[in-house]
């Protein structure tokens, strides 16, 4: 039972970063200063990237911790 929670955070973080992923156009300019409509598809696969690698490091250690948590 205490795995279903681990998935389910995971699961929860995956849709956060798609999410953050599909409106990043929206709050780029503002939050990285960066003009998403000008860029080339190569440096927009490196920007997407990095970004979810970003946001999974960020996500991801609050997620560790609550599972450690649930688990004991």
């Amino acid at each position: 039972m205490k795995n279903d929670y681990g998935l389910t955070l995971r699961i929860c973080a995956v849709v956060f970063i798609i999410i953050l992923g599909i409106t990043s156009p929206l709050w780029s300019k503002a939050v990285l200063n960066i003009d998403l409509e000008s860029k080339s598809f190569t440096e927009l696969v490196v920007i997407f990237t990095s970004m979810a690698i970003v946001i999974f490091f960020i996500v991801g250690r609050p997620i560790h911790q609550i599972t450690n948590v649930l688990k004991k």
